[in-house]
């Protein structure tokens, strides 16, 4: 099973996606975020660390400080020192076409999803990264 990080500043958000996972766990490991600073500080202290990093990220873009725009743009200059190969999904209230464009952009962004989020999605992208998993070969 795949670890997946969420980062949201939404403790409404990550209580729904903690009780949907609870009812269908799909990921080994759910680690929370709300705080942008302590997920990037933990990704540069974990970047050489393949059992510490995450398989999947779902990643809003509108939080204060340092917003999901900052964060991929971090994971974008950083990507290749990663001993992992991060999916990240948008998970955000936005629903502006040039929003979605930009993160799209991003080689390791997978989709761009306006919320809310539902539990068969989270269950698709569980399920697409196994078969990517399989088709790759790796365990």
């Amino acid at each position: 099973m795949c670890v997946l990080f969420v980062v949201d500043d939404d403790f409404t958000f990550q209580r729904i996606i903690k009780i949907m996972l609870t009812r269908s766990p799909v990921f080994k490991h759910v680690v929370n975020f709300t705080e942008s600073s302590s997920f990037l500080n933990y990704l540069n202290y974990n970047k050489n660390d393949h059992s510490n990093l995450p398989d999947i990220i779902f990643l809003d873009l509108n939080m204060p400080e340092t917003d999901g725009w900052d964060i991929l743009d971090h994971i974008n200059n950083n990507y290749n020192s990663y001993k992992k190969d991060i999916k990240v999904y948008i998970v955000t209230v936005s629903i502006r076409r040039v929003d979605r464009e930009k993160a799209l952009s991003y080689n390791f962004v997978q989709d761009f999803i306006s919320k809310p989020l539902y539990r068969d999605k989270i269950i698709d992208i569980s399920n697409g990264f196994y078969q990517n998993l399989s088709k790759s070969g790796s365990n």
